[in-house]
């Protein structure tokens, strides 16, 4: 298992990596930003802790994965929300 402070070493030293592949991901600077700001807040949150991390690159790498899919879920369920209430809006006119 890791400590605190060597796993925050690691994380740091993985900020570089990590956005490569959030742009990779992404195909925009600004959301691979964000996404990786993201990665790297809920990494370091001890909630939201990795319990025994014992490769904290495959873990960062799952957690930046698993953000970029919950955020392309958020965004197409704001999409579609949006799309349903313009569709009432057009016919009521």
């Amino acid at each position: 298992m890791l400590r605190a402070a060597e796993l925050e070493r690691q994380i740091l030293a993985l900020e570089p990596r990590l956005m490569v592949s959030a742009i990779s991901l992404t195909h925009d600077p600004v959301q691979a930003r964000t996404l990786v700001a993201e990665t790297l807040t809920i990494a370091r949150d001890p909630e939201h802790a990795a319990g025994e991390v014992v490769d904290a690159q495959v873990w960062m790498f799952r957690l930046l994965r698993q953000r970029f899919h919950v955020l392309g879920r958020d965004q197409e369920r704001r999409r579609s929300r949006a799309g349903a209430v313009a569709v009432p809006a057009i016919l009521g006119a």
